[in-house]
């Protein structure tokens, strides 16, 4: 069995690319920066900012790779809404919006998952429709497969 030494289990790892480019951009910035930039006062200003970007573009790449999406922001608004409104307009206690909030924001996590669901079922059936009817009408003697030429001559009559 061979040794593997520690140099090769650590850039092994998931996260020590991560760890290198923010090892290299310190680096850069060390090197090329006003000597400010490490103080204090440059730390937090720029901490700020590179917080509010990391959540930004982390919370994009997460829900362009449909790994997370705002269902969960928009119940946390609607339960609290629910939970706020009923005691304070129609003077609910509050007991009774915090049950009454739990179990709205349960009821529509499940319908959310059954919209969600049905609409990609259905749009995966009409995916598969799409791909498929012009060889099934081929197959099954409906279409001789000039369809396509003799849309393209309709295409170009002028029509007055």
């Amino acid at each position: 069995m061979a040794q593997v030494t520690f140099l090769r289990r650590a850039l092994g790892r998931p996260a020590a690319a991560s760890i290198a480019g923010t090892l290299l951009v310190f680096a850069i910035f060390w090197f090329t920066a006003d000597p400010g930039m490490f103080a204090l006062d440059g730390v937090m200003n720029w901490s700020v900012v590179a917080g509010y970007l990391g959540l930004a573009i982390g919370a994009s790449l997460l829900m362009i790779g449909g790994e997370f999406d705002l269902s969960l922001g928009s119940m946390i608004g609607f339960t609290g809404m629910v939970a706020a409104i009923p005691p304070l307009y129609f003077h609910w206690p509050v007991w009774l919006s915090m049950v009454l909030a739990l179990a709205l924001a349960t009821n529509l996590g499940q319908r959310e998952s059954i919209v969600t669901m049905t609409v990609g079922v259905v749009l995966l059936t009409l995916l598969v429709q799409g791909l498929t009817m012009a060889s099934l009408l081929r197959l099954l003697g409906f279409s001789n497969g000039h369809g396509r030429r003799h849309g393209r001559q309709a295409a170009r009559l002028d029509v007055p």
